[in-house]
Order: C-alpha cells, then structure tokens, then sequence
C-alpha cells in the first residue's frame, strides 16, 4: 500500500480526546447493559416472588388454614420477596437512564469526529485489503448491530412488560370461611336513582360528629379525649360485641349516626355491610354485580390488598363503595341500591386501594393504575361524571386529602414522585410537585399547620411548605410503608412496614424516637386527647403518649386476630375491624357474642365508660379528610 506524506493535523488533540470520550461511553453502555441482563436473567430464572418454598408454604397452608405461624412465614417470605423485587425494578430504572446516557454520549462522540478532517492512507486500488471506505462501513455496520442487539435484549428485559406481582395470590382463598351471622335483610339488586327521592345532604357540622370515611374527618384525631385502653379481644374482657363479617376485606370501618358501614370481597363475590353500632347486628348486606357493559375479566390481585381494600365513605345519606374490580357503587343508609358504575378493571401489581372521599355533593375517586391514571369527581345522587381529569402517573394506593389552603379547597394527590392539587369542584389541575424518587406509595397525604407531609416505601417522608412549593426535609432512614402518621403538638407519629413505631419531629424530620415492636405496621393511627392508638398486623394495640421525648407506654391490647384497618370512633368506644370479626371495644361489660346477635341480645345504648390510663395487657389503607370544606 501507498502512502502519502502524513502529519497530524493541528486538531489530533482534540480528534483522539474524542474518539476516546466515545469508546469510553461505548464500554461504559456495554458494562451497563451487561448487568442489566444479568440482573433480570437472575429475576426471571429465580423469581423471588413466586419463589418455590414461598409456594411450598402456600400449598402447606391450604392444608393447615388454622396454622398461624405458617400464615407469619408466608407473609415475612412474600414482604422479602417483593422487597428484592422491586429493589431489582429500581436498578433497571436507574440502568436504563444510564445506558440511554451513554448511548447519547457515545453517538454525540463519533458525530463530531466527522468536523475533523485528517489526511488517510491513500489505498492500493489492485489491493482489495487496502479498500478503506468499504471494511470501515463493515466495521460501523458489525458493532451497531451488535450494540443494537445488546440494548434491545437488555431493555427488553428490563422494561415491565410483565411483572411476576401481576399473578395471582390465592392465599386469601386458604383462609376458612368466616361463621355466618344471622340471617338479614338484603337488597340485591340495582336501580337507578330518582331525583325526586334524592335526601339532603348532611351540614358541615353534623358531618364532623361522625366518622364518615377513613381516618374520620379531623385527620385521625378523635373528639374525645379518652378511648378504652383495657380489653382482650380473646377472653372478651372490656367487648361490648364481636360480630363475624361474611367476606374478608382490608378497608376500615366508618360510622355515620348508629349506623357502621364497611365492605369485602373475594374473587367470585363482593358485598356491602351495614350494622348496628350499638349491638353488632348485622342490618343488611348488599352484594355487588358486575355493572352494565363492564368486563368479565377478574383482576388479579395479591394478598396484600384483595377485593375490598378501599374504604367505604358516607355523606349520611348514601354510601359509597368501590371494588378491585373497577365496580363504584352508591346506596341509601338501608342498603338499598342507589346507582352504579364501571370505572374499568384497574391494572396495578396489587389491586386497587384508594379510599373514596366526598366534595360537597360529589364522590371523588382516585384511579391510578399502569396505564390511563385519573382522578375524577361523580354525582353522589347519580353516579354521573362532573368531571374528570387524566393522571399521567403510574399505580398508587394512596387516597385523596381534601384541605384549605390560601382561603380555597385543594385536592391533593399522591403517585410515583409526584404531589398533585386539583381544584376539587372543576378538576382542574393547580399545581404539582416532584419531592421524591420513584417508588410505589401506600401512605396518604397529611396536613397539619400549612404543611403536606407524604412518604414512599423505598424512598422518603418529605415535608412540603404548600404556600411556596417548596420542600422543607426529607427523611430517608425511617420511612412509613403502608400506615399513615397522624402529627400532633409538632411531631408525626406511625408505624414501619418492618417494625417499630417512631416519632419525627415535624419542624425538621429527625426521627426523636424509635420503639421495636414484634411485628409491622398496615393500619394507620389515631389520636384521642394526648394519647395515640396503633394497631400492628398481629393484632395489638400499643397505645402510648402523644410526646417527642420518648416512647411513653399507656396501654397494649390484643384484639385476637390479626389487624390491617384502621379503628373508627363512635362515641367514648373503639370499632375495630379484624380478620373475620368486627368489634366494639368499651367498658368491661357482658360481651355479646355471635350466638348472642343471632338471638338478638343487645346493649342498647352502651358507650363505654372512661378507660383507665394504667398499663394493660389487652390497616388500612391511609386517609385523610378536612371534613369542614363541605357546604
């Protein structure tokens, strides 16, 4: 081959700082890409979430569905799974960008090494070795191709396409069938609404007398100032009633008047209860069909969540209630079908849970799933839509916080890394908020004082100045799972999704204290005088003074059951809902038990005594409301 005189241009400098700045981002990608394939070959080939002795204990329980220690290491071994899960889903995440960042560094490299031009080779044209254009062109050609095959089979590992949590969990479906109670009056069918019975709706002021959705509507704080502290689900001491509930459900309990309301679901049926607060009976059941033209699809959820996770709510004349399978409906306080509605099967790892919250005359849903996220407000006489406003966020299972702020209502939002307000009687969208990183987020919003406090498992508690937008402090070594904290005197107090109760101060986010607890935290607190009320998911009630210098025990109260609602207050008594039954916890009085309801023995008018603050031994979807933005 022949060549010519040849010196380095003035910019070889500059031409080899580039070539190099393009091979480094090319093996940088490839290093990426090479993890991420091994990161879900691993994923995929030893699917921690349907891993085999989770399964083996699955099929063990089936067997033993009495078995409580074999329920505890299904959950701890389902909660380590999901955790290795979605740690491997937030490597992808972060690979992704990586790799798509050097791609874009690699390819910008190579564009601009065409401005340089050097003096080549001149080529032999009798050697056909020497035809330079052509092997270069071959060369680019083999190791896009290559890249391209590499990238693509890294992404399409990497991107969601399926995720393993979307199969189904049948251990709800091992649990033996709960006792029926008595036998009710029921109203199983549909109809529309007539404008001409339609009731008025309950003042501001009535409203804030009940409990009416979940957490009530003072954010978790009771009106009274004290609440029982001794009683034992078990031995009955300290129970005004134990009634069973026919399907198992995770969403709370609400009351309105004398009246509890809640809801639960399995895959093949879903109903609504209403029962009498002041001696258990079971008044009405209402069982949900599929609505007009909605899909025979049944979603597919996990035990985690199951069919009726959302809590019900009331505007103490109609209740509302709505399903995993998409399914909002409306009755009247008799369990009379008022109206219903197919929102769509949400798609989401889990099922739904958002709890359902009332705006004036209107039922506001918040509908955050994979794909075509909305949140909209519905006719509570009707059912038909007022608005509604597309959310281009991913699945969420927090529920929606009305509050007031700068003199007006605000319609706060939580998904993904996202704060959203909406005007809640138009849906138009005021502002929003990226404060946190990515991650799937359970607990709801909290308002206190001007301040939004949310949080994400996997990511933060963040505190927010709503006024200038801005955020104030984030925690990121204790951070509330599934429960939501209820804040008090300037500290937040709650449970961890592993374990532990803790007290971050408000004004800063310093975790003041941390309590070890045997058990996690699904149920929410509630706050009653200065002392607050936390239900574990075994079941026990740790009750302890609302104060930031340390964990001050009052009481610890075991319901019998495992527990992931959070309790309600009607009068001076705490209804709190377990696995199978609902219970009445006030004065140490004769318990009525299910064989006592069936035969119609009551307590008229029992509300329980003032507990004693000495130490005894005796879930919940979050949500959060400020009841006093109702007309």
């Amino acid at each position: 081959m022949r060549v010519v005189d040849y010196k380095p241009s003035t910019e070889s400098v500059a031409y080899r700082a580039l070539w190099g700045l393009g091979v480094v981002a090319g093996l940088f990608s490839l290093v990426v890409c090479a993890f991420m394939i091994a990161n879900n070959l691993r994923l995929k080939t030893a699917d921690p979430v349907h891993a085999p002795a989770l399964q083996k204990l699955v099929q063990d329980l089936k067997t033993s569905p009495a078995n409580d220690e074999l329920k505890e290491q299904i959950r701890e071994l389902d909660l380590l799974a999901r955790r290795a899960f979605f740690t491997s889903q937030r490597f992808n995440q972060v690979a992704i960008w990586l790799l798509l960042g050097g791609l874009a560094v690699m390819v910008a490299a190579f564009k601009a090494l065409g401005a340089y031009h050097r003096r080549v080779p001149y080529p032999d044209p009798h050697d056909a070795r020497d035809d330079l254009v052509a092997n270069a062109r071959w060369a680019r050609q083999s190791i896009t191709v290559v890249g391209l095959l590499l990238v693509g089979l890294a992404l399409g590992l990497a991107l969601p396409w399926k995720s393993p949590l979307d199969q189904p969990q049948d251990l709800a479906d091992t649990a033996p069938s709960s006792p029926a109670p008595a036998p009710a009056p029921a109203v199983l069918s549909t109809i529309p609404a007539s404008d001409a019975d339609t009731p008025a709706a309950a003042t501001p002021a009535e409203r804030l007398r009940q409990w009416p959705s979940f957490r009530g509507p003072h954010s978790a704080h009771a009106r009274v100032q004290e609440l029982p502290a001794q009683w034992d689900g078990a031995s009955g001491r300290g129970v005004l009633w134990k009634t069973a509930i026919p399907l198992p459900g995770f969403n709370s309990p609400i009351v309105w008047g004398d009246r509890i309301f809640l809801s639960g679901g399995r895959r093949d049926e879903c109903a609504v209860y209403g029962i009498d607060a002041r001696n258990g009976v079971l008044l009405w059941s209402h069982t949900v069909s599929p609505s007009s033209g909605a899909s025979e699809e049944v979603p597919k959820v996990t035990d985690d969540t199951g069919y009726a996770a959302s809590t019900t709510a009331t505007d103490g004349t109609r209740v509302f209630a709505i399903f995993a399978t998409g399914d909002l409906m409306a009755l009247d306080t008799q369990g009379a079908g008022l109206w219903q509605r197919s929102l769509g099967v949400p798609v989401n790892p889990y099922g739904h849970g958002s709890s359902l919250e009332i705006f004036r005359d209107t039922v506001i849903v918040q509908f955050d799933q994979k794909k075509g996220s909305f949140v909209a407000a519905l006719d509570a006489a009707t059912g038909e839509t007022r608005w509604r406003t597309e959310r281009a966020f991913g699945a969420s299972w927090a529920s929606p916080l009305l509050v007031e702020a700068d003199d007006q209502a605000e319609l706060i939002l939580v998904a993904d890394a996202i704060v959203s307000a909406y005007d809640p009687a138009t849906g138009e969208e005021r502002w929003r908020l990226k404060c946190m990183d990515s991650a799937d987020v359970a607990p709801s919003p909290v308002w206190a004082d001007g301040i939004l406090y949310v949080a994400a498992d996997y990511a933060a508690l963040v505190a927010i100045d709503v006024a200038s937008r801005e955020v104030l402090w984030e925690n990121r070594d204790e951070i509330p799972a599934v429960s939501t904290p209820v804040v008090e005197d300037g500290f937040l107090y709650g449970g961890l999704g592993e374990g532990g109760i803790v007290c971050w101060d408000a004004r800063t986010g310093e975790s003041r204290w941390r309590h070890d607890t045997d058990d996690g935290f699904y149920a929410s607190p509630i706050l009653a005088g200065h002392d607050v009320f936390l239900f574990d998911r075994s079941g026990t009630m740790h009750v302890f003074e609302a104060t930031g210098e340390g964990y001050r025990p009052v009481a610890q109260c075991s319901l019998g059951e495992r527990v992931v609602a959070t309790p309600a207050v009607y009068g001076e008594s705490l209804i709190c809902r377990g696995e199978t039954h609902l219970f009445r916890m006030g004065a140490d009085k004769q318990v009525v038990t299910d064989e006592d309801t069936k035969r119609g023995l009551t307590h008229e008018g029992t509300t329980g005594s003032a507990p004693s603050r000495e130490a005894a031994t005796c879930s919940a979807l979050p949500f959060a409301s400020i009841s006093s933005l109702q007309p």
